[in-house]
């Protein structure tokens, strides 16, 4: 009997130590893991090469269809990086939700498009109906701090319409808008079916000619304990995605290829936005100055838009 019970506690024994050894085997495997959360945009595309072709790092790639899908997906610690707007990863840092900036990776996707000949000029739009998506949204703020520049008034010279962004895209396809705010893909896609469209402003290149730094649109954000954690993993993730932007910018055939498989997008449609993507992998300790000063000026608009006031240094990825 006395034999018996030693036999079974060494078993069990034995059991709990051969679990602990896989249970550190397969932490170090899991070390090299990252779960990254992206939109179905063609913007997402570089971390799709990513995941496609890493060597030392194993990419678990998922979808968010809203960005509070994404939000959750961070707070919950289901994934460990996502691309989001530089203005939504401020907003979290601001809950209180401990993220940081990698780098910056989108540099602005904003276009004036219109049906009317006539709009050539900022003075031409005076007058106009001008659909303007996302009130209140980065999108909204950079065109009136432009139109501002221009020395027009938003409110009383410019017959503002609203709506989602989608909807705006199809009220211009079916030429029920002539002109409009809006964003790739939905360029694009406005170009491509309404032979009468054209981009009349490029909003990145308007911001130029007024201020010294660029819209930091998107950024790369991690959560703060994986970072810290994973200094080196970190650093090859970077290198990678910067390799990846650059791989994608240089082939845009293939950039049409991974739309149309993980997005559906027509490859047409790929082909069209992605150079107009403004797509640069950028490591935060390059372009802080520049993050800070395109928050200051959603801040100038509303503060809820960065979550009530500017991050601190904790908000900004070093190794």
């Amino acid at each position: 009997m006395g034999y018996q019970i030693i036999k079974k506690r060494c078993y069990f024994i034995l059991t709990i130590i051969l679990f602990l050894l896989f249970g550190a085997v397969s932490g170090t495997l899991a070390a090299d893991n990252v779960r990254f959360s992206v939109s179905a945009s063609p913007s997402s595309l570089p971390v799709f090469y990513m995941q496609d072709n890493a060597d030392s790092i194993n990419l678990d790639v998922s979808i968010h269809r809203s960005r509070n899908i994404a939000i959750s997906r961070l707070i919950q610690g289901e994934v460990e990086a996502a691309l989001l707007s530089t203005n939504e990863a401020a907003k979290l840092y601001n809950r209180e939700i401990d993220v940081q900036i990698l780098g910056i990776h989108n540099w602005g996707l904003f276009y004036l498009l219109s049906t009317k000949k006539e709009i050539k000029s900022w003075n031409d739009l005076r007058g106009k109906k001008i659909y303007v998506p996302d009130k209140g949204g980065p999108l909204d703020i950079v065109f009136q701090e432009l139109a501002a520049k221009k020395s027009i008034n938003f409110k009383t010279e410019l017959k503002i319409k609203r709506g989602k962004m989608r909807e705006v895209a199809q009220l211009m396809i079916n030429n029920m808008a002539e002109t409009a705010v809006v964003r790739e893909p939905f360029v694009s896609q406005i170009l491509l079916n309404n032979k009468n469209s054209r981009i009349v402003f490029d909003l990145q290149q308007e911001w130029e000619k007024e201020y010294n730094f660029r819209i930091a649109q998107a950024a790369l954000v991690v959560r703060k304990d994986f970072a810290e954690n994973n200094k080196e993993l970190i650093k090859e993730l970077e290198a990678q995605y910067k390799n990846s932007v650059e791989k994608l910018e240089n082939n845009k055939n293939l950039a049409a290829e991974l739309g149309q498989k993980y997005f559906e997008i027509q490859p047409e449609v790929t082909l069209k936005a992605y150079p107009s993507l403004n797509l640069e992998y950028q490591n935060i300790a390059e372009v802080k100055n520049e993050v800070i000063s395109y928050l200051e000026i959603l801040k100038s608009y509303s503060k809820e838009t960065i979550g009530g006031r500017l991050p601190d240094e904790e908000f900004y990825f070093s190794y």
